[in-house]
């Protein structure tokens, strides 16, 4: 590797770009999908009256975990597998 330090931060529309970035070796993955979801659910969540550090604790919980379910998947994945 010729730069160990770089740190790659890196943007994915899908769960499919998700997989090949994490293999290609990216860091940081955005995914533009999901994040614009969380915001939106924030939104959602505190228009409905949750006060906001409520919101923070169960969103965070929700990230984590989608966090974890992903990279359990990413490490099994194959692109020349058909998801379907």
């Amino acid at each position: 590797m010729e730069c160990p330090n770089l740190h790659i931060v890196a943007r994915a529309i899908d769960r499919t770009e998700v997989f090949k970035l994490y293999y290609a070796g990216a860091d940081d993955i955005v995914r533009e999908m999901f994040d614009s979801s969380v915001r939106a659910s924030r939104y959602a969540l505190e228009a409905l009256g949750m006060h906001p550090h409520e919101v923070e604790k169960k969103l965070t919980k929700f990230i984590d975990h989608d966090r974890a379910s992903t990279q359990a998947i990413a490490s099994v994945w194959k692109e020349d597998v058909s998801n379907f």
